[in-house]
């Protein structure tokens, strides 16, 4: 096998990143987008894409370059940047992995239903005691292993459904040359979902995992750039290709017929009326999917970031035991493995309660997008520091693009504020 070979194949941080930052919500708002406005706003995905991709290169850079890790860089602002950034994951953690067991959950039972009334919860814990082995036991080599498996089922599952919907090919390449923004239409208005589309990307604090992804890989100094840069495109093309086949899909079954998604349940019901049963167990498939590589990368980069703050940023973990390989195998420390348990255990209590805490669900909406334009500034500060990225810092374009996305992150924030309150 030759040297560039063996470089090519081994990829696979920014496919980690992109199942673990691809979640039902991404799913759920590109088939809405499908269903209301058809291909109209295919082209939002590719501005979303373009601040999730400087985002997390950026991230990567300041890592690559100074060799800190990116949470030993938000320190450089304020220790209070890095108990902000972990009382934040913390909190997100917990209500982000409520919801997504309630949908492996109710995929599984959409698709194998038992014969007993908690058949949901059956199968919800069935799936969190999957990713509890593959968390606990394997290391970050045994999860990028797993998410190429998936990503290989999700391809075939999504472009399955979008076949079947026979999509209109000449309209979606319109709308990704000729960008416009549709009239109002149907349940949600066109800025709504165009902002909850550019949103999941600007606005995600899994944005932070991927430069943590690419430390587990061994990719340690700033020789890796490049491959990082490329390693990151291929991950945005599999997002984009995922996101645009959910548009694709939903925009040929449930535009035609007017279908109104109010909630996750909907998808998969709704597409087996309109698309026929195998539409609908494709998106069942593929939604329980991807709250499964959700629920496990996600965990993976918060006990990763949660084990960095611990052992190299809080004094007062630093004295503890570290493990039998310290840093360089965090997988084992007591407490990578302790924030593993806290986010696989502390949710399991949805399964058996009828409520659904939707306030804490907005709290953290609300949260994370408070956090968001703070995270932004942070980075748009720390990759200008010249004194220490050298001939890395930032260029103008980058520095626009992250300024875009401050400003995007701050009028999220505001919208998100504001219907919090007229909630009440």
């Amino acid at each position: 096998m030759t040297a560039r070979v063996r470089a090519w194949l081994a990829f696979g941080p920014g496919l980690v990143f992109a199942l673990t930052v691809i979640g039902p919500a991404d799913v759920i708002s590109n088939a809405a987008a499908g269903a209301e406005y058809g291909y109209s706003l295919l082209w939002a995905l590719v501005i979303s894409l373009v601040f999730r991709f400087v985002w997390a290169s950026t991230s990567a850079k300041y890592v690559l370059a100074t060799g800190d890790s990116l949470l030993q860089g938000y320190a450089r602002i304020g220790t209070w940047a890095v108990w902000l950034v972990l009382i934040s994951l913390v909190v997100h953690r917990h209500a982000s992995n409520l919801y997504l067991i309630t949908i492996l959950g109710a995929s599984a039972d959409f698709l194998v239903p038992l014969p007993t009334p908690h058949s949901r919860a059956v199968w919800g814990l069935a799936g969190v005691a999957l990713a509890f082995v593959v968390l606990f036991w394997g290391k970050y080599g045994t999860v990028e292993k797993v998410f190429k498996g998936i990503a290989v089922l999700l391809s075939l599952t999504f472009v399955t459904a979008a076949v079947l919907s026979k999509p209109d090919v000449g309209a979606a390449l319109r709308s990704l040359l000729m960008p416009t923004l549709p009239g109002a239409a149907g349940l949600y208005g066109a800025f709504f979902v165009l902002m909850a589309l550019i949103g999941t990307g600007s606005g995600s604090l899994t944005n932070l995992n991927y430069s943590y992804f690419i430390y587990r890989k061994g990719w340690r100094s700033d020789g890796y750039l490049n491959r990082q840069r490329v390693d990151l495109l291929l991950s945005l093309a599999c997002m984009f290709a995922l996101c645009a086949l959910v548009q694709l899909a939903a925009a040929g079954t449930l535009r035609p017929v007017g279908a109104q998604l109010k909630s996750v349940d909907d998808l998969s019901r709704i597409l087996s009326q309109t698309g026929g049963r195998l539409g609908g167990i494709a998106f069942a498939f593929g939604l329980g999917a991807v709250a499964f590589s959700v629920f496990v990368g996600a965990t993976t980069g918060f006990a990763l970031i949660v084990t960095d703050i611990c052992r190299n940023l809080l004094p007062v973990f630093r004295g503890t035991p570290a493990g039998e390989s310290g840093n360089r195998h965090p997988e084992r420390d007591i407490v990578y493995r302790g924030s593993v348990l806290f986010s696989v255990l502390s949710p399991l209590y949805i399964l058996f309660i009828a409520v659904r805490p939707v306030w804490l669900v907005l709290f953290v909406s609300s949260l994370t997008f408070a956090l968001a334009p703070l995270l932004a500034a942070g980075l748009l500060w720390m990759t200008n520091d010249r004194g220490r990225l050298g001939r890395h810092t930032n260029g103008w374009l980058t520095n626009v693009v992250l300024a875009a996305l401050i400003v995007t992150s701050l009028l999220l924030a505001c919208k998100n504020a504001y219907d919090v309150l007229a909630s009440r």
